[in-house]
């Protein structure tokens, strides 16, 4: 395969790939091209428009072997040992970056332009990827390795079957040696204040936060690391009176809270008045935030569309994170030069 393949856009679903080689090559040693192109356009009308693609992508990356017009899988183990599914999406993907790798052209995804890590998530910036990659989009999309996080497939996140390639294989070559460079004079104090219904966000959400407190961009605090024998309703004021920023996770329950009204939600209003911390309203569940006192104030994620009406949580909280980062004016830089050490 020249590097111009790469250029494609077009390639068959992980369906309709392992229908070709589960179904129509497993009935036969070898069949001619043209008996396997009528049985898979029969079973898929995108085979009309990806037969020819697919072929010579699996082709390529020695899945299938073409000799005097008839194709036949090849017998290497890594194809014969793998079932379908995941499993042949992530070797399938293996085999994708091997070959970008030979083409001379993975300086063009190790780019944390294109493929960055965050709060978590791996996510794929697919706007970022170079035409002369196109396949490796496709791939991503259409064998169910990544999810979009929005109607525009902007963003792409990766999902946790492939994280663990990812990390070893790119990202890791991506960020090594490549800190980030804070332009913060101190780690900010954050407080998150939530309902005890919405526990579930909050846990989430501390797991996102993970890297910025590990890069001490923000020290996080919630009311369940208040210590045994210490009284709670204190060691939350002052907790409340020494924070930089405080979330609150919003939702019905929250927002019928005695306590988070009157003793949270008083405090950071007052200290957000005076300038003495950000406060951010984080809407979790579907309510009536309009007309709670919250209403006045930007929601994240973006639109205020809660966290739990979003198909893909990642991108809920990543969202999120991005939010926060950009209220505390957190921008990493990275050292530019992203090519591999040969």
């Amino acid at each position: 395969m020249s590097s111009n393949f790469l250029h494609i856009d077009r390639l068959a679903t992980l369906e309709e790939i392992e229908f070709l080689l589960f179904n129509v090559l497993d009935k036969k040693e070898s069949l001619n091209w043209k008996e396997v192109e009528i049985q898979c356009k029969e079973h898929s009308l995108n085979f009309t428009y990806s037969f020819e693609n697919t072929i010579r992508f699996l082709e390529t990356i020695s899945v299938l072997s073409i000799k005097n017009n008839c194709i036949s899988k090849t017998n290497l183990n890594d194809v014969a040992n793998v079932s379908g599914g995941p499993e042949l999406s992530l070797m399938l993907l293996k085999k994708l970056v091997e070959l970008i790798v030979k083409n001379g052209q993975i300086s063009l995804l190790i780019n944390s332009t294109v493929v960055s890590r965050e709060a978590g998530a791996i996510i794929i910036e697919s706007s970022a990827i170079p035409k002369q990659l196109s396949l490796f989009r496709s791939v991503l999309l259409n064998l169910g390795i990544a999810d979009p996080g929005d109607e525009n497939n902007n963003e792409l996140f990766v999902r946790d079957y492939f994280k663990d390639f990812f990390i070893s294989k790119i990202t890791a070559d991506a960020f090594a040696g490549k800190k980030d460079i804070p332009h913060h004079s101190k780690t900010k104090k954050l407080f998150v204040s939530y309902a005890s219904a919405d526990e579930e966000f909050k846990d989430a959400l501390k797991k996102h936060l993970h890297g910025l407190v590990k890069s001490k961009y923000i020290d996080y605090w919630d009311g369940e690391i208040i210590p045994a024998g210490k009284e709670w309703d204190k060691e939350i004021k002052d907790k409340l009176n020494q924070a930089d920023v405080i979330v609150f996770l919003v939702s019905a329950d929250s927002i019928a809270s005695t306590y988070i009204s009157n003793v949270e939600f008083a405090t950071a209003l007052k200290k957000h008045e005076n300038n003495e911390a950000l406060l951010v309203p984080v809407i979790v569940r579907h309510c009536d935030f309009e007309s709670s006192q919250f209403g006045k104030f930007m929601f994240l994620p973006k639109k205020a569309k809660p966290i739990s009406a979003w198909d893909n949580k990642d991108a809920a909280y990543v969202n999120v994170v991005k939010g926060l980062k950009n209220l505390l004016n957190i921008k990493p830089d990275y050292e530019k030069d992203y090519s591999l050490d040969n």
